[in-house]
């Protein structure tokens, strides 16, 4: 999430495509290319995504951590505080 450099500094990279890490993004397009499928589901209950398609799913990841940071960042937020 924090590669991009309007993530840490958006006052000098306010566009939207400046939060965005283009290379998750294109990985995560490359994933969902096919169509639709249960990813998100197996994503957030199991771990294993990340032994045997590690690159895949950090792109899941990353993508499901920025769409909720940038719609829902105040819900996303108390989520977090909850979970750690």
């Amino acid at each position: 999430m924090f590669e991009a450099p309007g993530v840490w500094d958006a006052q000098h990279h306010p566009q939207l495509a400046q939060r965005i890490n283009p290379y998750r993004l294109h990985e995560f397009r490359e994933f969902i290319a096919p169509g639709p499928n249960d990813w998100l589901p197996k994503l957030v209950t199991r771990d294993n995504a990340f032994e045997s398609l590690s690159r895949t799913a950090y792109a899941q990841a990353w993508a499901v951590t920025f769409y909720l940071m940038e719609k829902q960042p105040r819900q996303y937020g108390e989520y977090l505080r909850k979970t750690v």
